[in-house]
């Protein structure tokens, strides 16, 4: 017995391949709801939040099995629902092991879901809400990639704040030095389709994500680059926030492999040094 038929003892490989008629979820997972007692106003609006989780996870799941074999595997099933339950409850911090396990066996999945399907961005996070956790994202970096993201990101840090990493203020110092490191390799005439951006008010955080005129990936900073303020979203959807302005400057890197996405030609030559480190020829 693995370790997901112990924490999901009703689930079964027989249970996972049944056919599943799409139709009739919405009654099945209503039902379910209507069992479940409470005693809070919000309880109402607790099973709606209950009842769309399940209803979107089911529907996913029917449409799953009729992907081919070799992506639609019971163990593949288990750990998408695992995975979805876990992070919806909020869990995935104490379930860090579990929620790797999860993604990794579900790599072939994403895969096909983004370079046969081209699945949108915010579908796929969506349906794999591990993406949106940082250690995650660099974890499905290296998946795809096939390289070390340690060995990676200690290569770029050496070469991007190669004459300050034993500067007493070096951690304050990262984001002035990667921000100059960024302008000094944007064109000016490309200053509306430029990747880093401003903000001031936190609420205005999903309006600029929604209304940004760039698909490839960018960082939203609130006020300044000190600090954990970093939001990175692509195809103008969210993608990780809380991050500094370092590692949302590596994730928006990340997103171009992860996502498989074209390079703007407004970056420039912007990435041309994280290309080459990572031994590939960037593709505008």
């Amino acid at each position: 017995m693995d370790v997901f038929e112990e924490l999901l003892p009703y689930q079964n490989e027989d249970a996972e391949m049944v056919e599943v008629n799409v139709e009739e979820i919405g009654e099945e997972v209503m039902e379910e709801n209507m069992e479940e007692p409470g005693n809070a106003p919000n309880v109402p609006a607790l099973q709606t939040m209950r009842f769309m989780n399940q209803l979107e996870l089911r529907s996913y799941l029917a449409e799953i099995r009729r992907y081919p074999a070799y992506v639609r595997t019971a163990k593949t099933i288990r750990n998408v629902r695992w995975l979805h339950t876990m992070c919806i409850n909020g869990n995935n911090e104490v379930n860090h092991g579990i929620l790797s396990m999860c993604m990794e066996n579900t790599f072939k999945l994403r895969q096909y879901e983004v370079k046969k399907r081209v699945l949108a961005v915010h579908v796929l996070i969506q349906h794999f809400p591990g993406l949106t956790d940082y250690d995650q994202f660099r974890q499905e970096f290296q998946r795809v990639t096939g390289k070390n993201v340690y060995d990676f990101e200690h290569r770029v840090e050496t070469n991007i704040y190669f004459d300050k990493r034993n500067h007493p203020r070096y951690e304050n110092l990262q984001g002035e030095m990667l921000l100059k490191f960024y302008t000094d390799r944007i064109s000016a005439t490309e200053s509306a389709d430029q990747m880093v951006k401003y903000y001031y008010y936190i609420e205005d955080e999903d309006f600029l994500i929604r209304s940004l005129r760039r698909e490839q990936p960018a960082i939203f900073v609130l006020e300044s680059v000190s600090g954990n303020n970093c939001t990175v979203s692509c195809v103008r959807n969210k993608v990780v926030s809380g991050l500094t302005f370092h590692n949302a400057f590596l994730a928006a890197f990340y997103c171009y492999h992860i996502f498989d996405t074209h390079y703007a030609t407004a970056d420039g030559n912007l990435w041309d040094m994280l290309v080459e480190t990572l031994g590939e020829t960037r593709v505008a």
